[in-house]
């Protein structure tokens, strides 16, 4: 019973500063959903991780630290603060910058290509490996022994031509 009692008491001194702890956090996420700021601010963001930067080579807008990643931040931040939805954002992006600014391919049109391609390519890729394997196990031993024998068989019609090649090596002529 003893034992039992200090487990308990080891267990509360652990955990329940743990619990305290977790508290403050909680709430905070809390009060940051309910802060008006903090959803304009979330979809500037996601906005910055959706449009590609148009100098950098494959970094968000995000990511770039460029003065028109910079400015593009500001008229994002502009244009939500307008009212403007983030569709209509985009599609503003889209319109002066073309479909590249995207950070990813529409899922329509030829941009479908670019989603349906990499999986039919695995696909295509394993079933290509199964049928190999599945090749390489038909191989029977049977398989295997005629193939050594087609070995025996061509030695034996090497070993005359061999015997003529050490005669003449031992007599010496060219």
């Amino acid at each position: 019973m003893h034992i039992t009692q200090s487990v308990l008491r080891i267990s509360l001194i652990i955990f329940v500063p743990f619990f305290i702890l977790s508290l403050p956090t909680t709430h905070a996420e809390t009060s940051q959903l309910d802060n008006p700021d903090s959803s304009f601010e979330n979809q500037a963001i996601n906005l910055d991780n959706q449009l590609m930067c148009p100098i950098c080579p494959g970094e968000t807008l995000r990511q770039s630290q460029t003065t028109i990643a910079k400015q593009m931040r500001g008229i994002i931040r502009n244009k939500l603060a307008n009212g403007e939805s983030p569709d209509q954002i985009k599609n503003y992006f889209v319109s002066v910058y073309g479909q590249s600014i995207l950070a990813e391919p529409p899922s329509e049109g030829a941009g479908l290509l670019a989603w349906a391609l990499p999986p039919f390519a695995i696909f295509t890729g394993l079933f290509i490996l199964i049928l190999t394997l599945r090749a390489m196990k038909k191989k029977t031993p049977d398989s295997i022994v005629q193939s050594g024998s087609l070995e025996i068989n061509t030695q034996k019609q090497l070993d005359p031509f061999i015997a003529m090649v050490d005669e003449e090596l031992k007599s010496g002529r060219d």
